[in-house]
């Protein structure tokens, strides 16, 4: 078998649409009648469905990167995220990875694709620039860092503040303020211009 770019007419290759019409409407019918079933399902059974359904996918797609995902590791961090767009505080890097790329998708698949979306998908399951202070940082901070990552390669609109941290971290603002002081002074973040008292950080970047 060869691959498909060793074909004599790559890239120029040709379709008829027509070997495909059968397959299509078969294709649309079966669908149509799941959907069906789905929507007659009850709320929660839907929810089950649904998440089922995404750690499947997850786990098939890790394992083509040759990355094995756990389900147990998975399920909470994709059940979190639908239900309150949080992760677990105990949430595993890669798991949380998957499911922030999974929930994603799913809620931007109706727009179109460009370079930024990917990049921000990349970025959720290859939070690379900051992996050197993983070790260094408390669990309300690496949380923090995995929320920005899940959110794209440019971050929080407006920035990193103490309110979006206590938000996420849900701990008291003096506490916010000393976790992100720490940061900023690790380097893991930098001040944004314009903050004025309500200061915004940013990811600085590592190459």
């Amino acid at each position: 078998m060869k691959w498909i770019w060793q074909r004599p007419d790559w890239p120029d290759l040709r379709c008829d649409d027509r070997t495909f019409e059968a397959r299509e409407l078969e294709f649309r019918i079966n669908s149509a009648r799941l959907a069906g079933r789905f929507e007659a399902l009850p709320i929660a059974s839907r929810q089950e469905a649904t998440i089922d359904l995404m750690l499947s996918d997850a786990i098939k797609t890790s394992a083509i990167e040759g990355e094995n995902l756990h389900r147990e590791s998975l399920r909470p961090s994709l059940l979190s995220l639908m239900v309150s767009d949080t992760l677990p505080n105990d949430s595993d890097r890669s798991a949380a990875g998957a499911a922030s790329l999974l929930v994603g998708v799913r809620r931007h698949c109706q727009i179109p694709l460009t370079h930024d979306l990917l990049g921000k998908w990349q970025s959720m399951v290859v939070p690379q620039r900051h992996e050197t202070y993983a070790d260094r940082l408390n669990g309300r901070q690496a949380r923090m860092i995995r929320r920005v990552f899940a959110e794209g390669r440019k971050g929080f609109t407006g920035g990193i503040t103490i309110k979006k941290y206590t938000a996420i971290t849900r701990c008291p603002n003096r506490t916010a303020s000393r976790d992100l002081a720490d940061l900023l002074a690790r380097g893991v973040i930098a001040p944004l211009p314009g903050g004025g008292r309500a200061a915004r950080y940013a990811l600085t970047r590592t190459e």
